[in-house]
């Protein structure tokens, strides 16, 4: 299934609000069509999800664990038994679960550029 919605006329009815209400956008503001593949959408919500798990990591596990695999692993784990919902203050559904060597891939992209 594939979603439609207007993204530029949301995000500027939010700018010219202030308040984050959906009131209509402002006077010729662009409100162009944005329509995301299925495949895009869950690139995005792992692609959200690697980034919670590190930040899930650094927060929990990092300097308590032998090294970065045995914490992302508990990470993991925890995501695993208690679902993604975890990993966000609110729930998205959204976020699809990342495999490890994912999560590692990204930190170690991180690291290349530092």
């Amino acid at each position: 299934m594939r979603r439609t919605f207007t993204l530029l006329g949301f995000l500027a009815a939010t700018a010219a609000c202030g308040d984050g209400s959906t009131n209509p956008p402002a006077e010729g503001v662009d409100t162009a069509l944005v329509v995301l593949p299925p495949s895009l959408e869950l690139a995005i919500g792992q692609t959200r999800a690697i980034g919670l798990v590190i930040l899930a990591y650094v927060k929990n596990y990092a300097g308590k664990t032998k090294n970065v695999a045995e914490g992302l692993t508990l990470v993991l784990k925890e995501v695993e038994e208690r679902g993604l919902d975890i990993l966000s203050p609110w729930k998205t559904g959204t976020l699809a679960l990342p495999r490890l060597h994912e999560v590692a891939a990204a930190i170690n992209r991180i690291r290349r550029q530092g």
